[in-house]
């Protein structure tokens, strides 16, 4: 599933959107395409994200460690975040827990976002900086050129239900 984000800031927020319209896939296979003849399939290029279970934030992957089928049926993978270390390796649910790593918008693409969208937002909080998920609730469009965004975002976090309005400052950033 691939999403989009409004462009990087070092403010307290960036909005994602997923553009694709596609589910979430059920293993990391179905996001290969097949490819015919004497082609191989560089997936090298291919990055991911999970949502970790112990603050329910993304975070990106770097690498597959292992897979496990449950009873039920459902299949986890074991992944190491980036950055991070063998204590913090993580079973996530492969259906639910990991998708393609997002995408940033530019400020042209603004458009893009609707209300009622599941966007990955940057969230600064008192003790840590993380991204969670959150329905777009309202936007308030503002016209501004391709440089810079200067429309008013207001988000509801999946988790939490805490709600933010984000305004774009005069140089794009959220």
């Amino acid at each position: 599933m691939m999403l989009a984000c409004l462009p990087s800031s070092p403010a307290a927020v960036q909005l994602c959107i997923d553009l694709s319209g596609a589910a979430v896939s059920g293993s990391t296979r179905d996001c290969f395409e097949d490819l015919e003849g004497d082609q191989e399939n560089d997936v090298s290029e291919l990055a991911f994200e999970a949502k970790s279970y112990r603050d329910y934030a993304w975070y990106d992957v770097g690498s597959f460690l292992s897979y496990r089928v449950l009873s039920t049926g459902e299949v986890e993978a074991r992944v190491r975040f980036a950055g991070y270390g063998k204590a913090d390796d993580e079973w996530v649910n492969v259906k639910t827990d990991i998708r393609e790593r997002s995408i940033p918008l530019e400020p042209s693409e603004c458009q893009r976002v609707h209300s009622s969208d599941l966007v990955l937002c940057f969230r600064d909080g008192l003790y840590q900086a993380i991204y969670h998920d959150a329905h777009v609730i309202e936007i308030e469009r503002k016209q501004h050129d391709e440089s810079k965004c200067t429309c008013i975002f207001k988000v509801r976090y999946v988790h939490d239900s805490f709600e933010l309005n984000y305004i774009k400052d005069q140089s794009g950033n959220i």
